[in-house]
């Protein structure tokens, strides 16, 4: 390599950590917005339409640890 130190190296390796994590962070809190948001949406949907939603489809991280048990 030339012109390029190590410690250059190092220090651009050392940026990129916290800036995948913040980025990370913002696609995982982007997702469970949506989640929220479609939860809302359907529930929403259920009440104009006089249906009743299973709380398999409103909390299924709820049901889906009660199965293993």
């Amino acid at each position: 390599m030339t012109g390029v130190s190590f410690a250059t190296i190092f220090r651009m390796q050392w940026l990129m950590v916290p800036l995948f994590s913040l980025f990370a962070d913002f696609l995982c809190g982007r997702r469970l917005l949506q989640e929220k948001l479609a939860i809302l949406l359907a529930v929403e949907t259920s009440l104009k339409h006089n249906q009743v939603l299973s709380d398999a489809y409103l909390f299924p991280m709820q049901n889906h640890s009660s199965s293993k048990r």
